[in-house]
């Protein structure tokens, strides 16, 4: 069984998305992320047990600003843990997803790997691979 990790949300400002949030009754969890590999800056707010990933463009070739463009300020993927990633891939793939990014270290997740995943019926879904994960590299 999958569970949810969080969700990622889209936003242009992410001081301003930050500041909305905090007062909302979000806390931040950990310090914000710039993964320059995928042109992004990156804050995760908790509220309870829940986290919400907020994802700001670096530069103008972003992708997320492909996402902004088309939607605005928005959330936009669904982040699912797994204990085994090379396991969770080959069946969700089975099932008609497309892998649109294979499983590779993300820095704002304490370098555990992650991978994106498409499917018509639901949209991009993001896969993260658990702290005591089985898959192999």
């Amino acid at each position: 069984m999958i569970k949810i990790h969080h969700i990622g949300y889209a936003v242009q400002d992410l001081e301003a998305a930050v500041n909305q949030l905090l007062e909302l009754g979000y806390a931040k969890s950990g310090d914000t992320t710039c993964d320059n590999g995928r042109k992004v800056g990156i804050q995760f707010m908790a509220n309870g047990p829940y986290l919400v990933e907020l994802i700001s463009p670096l530069s103008e070739n972003s992708p997320v600003n492909n996402i902004l463009r088309k939607i605005g300020n928005s959330p936009y993927h669904i982040c699912y843990e797994v204990d085994d990633m090379v396991s969770e891939i080959t069946g969700l793939s089975r099932k008609g997803y497309i892998v649109l990014e294979d499983a590779q270290e993300a820095l704002a997740i304490d370098k555990r790997r992650v991978a994106f995943l498409y499917h018509d019926d639901v949209g991009l879904i993001e896969l993260v691979e658990s702290a005591t994960g089985v898959s192999s590299p």
